[in-house]
């Protein structure tokens, strides 16, 4: 029988709707994800609390001022620093949004309104043939899912469980 030697991973952060100018990057197509509510597995445990420092009103301010200086939409530290706390400026936003010009605070609300993401996984064997891909729905950021391979055939039925999260500009974490 031959081994499994890779796993081809894609994922995305869909969008909500653009301010007027600006173009998101592309994303898949919808398919349902599939949960599985009989899990006995280590998603039967309660998610433990997120561990993030706390974003102070200081490092906000800090981060918003040298944003304010660098080019819009660049993957910038000050720019990754406030979407990598993305529920943390948005309530620091409702106190100091106004301390960014309209163009900035759009694109700013755009990027922390897209919170859904969808992905794509392959299994191929050591021959590099494909045993079994795998296509998800579309489903929010930091939500543990389970997702089954589709066209495993003789491998039977192969799952797995994980989440997303998003830690930049256009960088996202995951574990599966």
């Amino acid at each position: 029988m031959n081994r499994l030697i890779a796993i081809s991973f894609l994922s995305g952060c869909l969008s909500a709707p653009e301010p007027d100018g600006w173009v998101a990057p592309a994303s898949f197509a919808s398919v349902a994800p599939v949960k599985h509510p009989d899990c006995a597995g280590s998603c039967a445990v309660a998610d433990a609390p997120e561990v993030v420092a706390p974003f102070s009103e200081a490092e906000f301010l800090e981060a918003v001022e040298t944003w304010k200086t660098e080019p819009l939409g660049e993957p910038t530290l000050a720019l990754e620093t406030l979407l990598f706390h993305g529920a943390q400026t948005v309530g620091w936003l409702s106190v100091h949004g106004a301390q960014l010009e309209p163009e900035r605070r759009a694109f700013l609300d755009h990027e922390l309104a897209r919170t859904d993401v969808q992905i794509e996984m392959r299994l191929v064997d050591e021959d590099g043939r494909r045993r079994g891909w795998l296509r998800s729905g579309t489903f929010p950021l930091k939500e543990k899912q389970h997702l089954v391979f589709e066209g495993t055939d003789a491998l039977m039925r192969l799952e797995t469980g994980g989440k997303v999260k998003r830690v930049g500009l256009a960088h996202l974490w995951s574990r599966w």
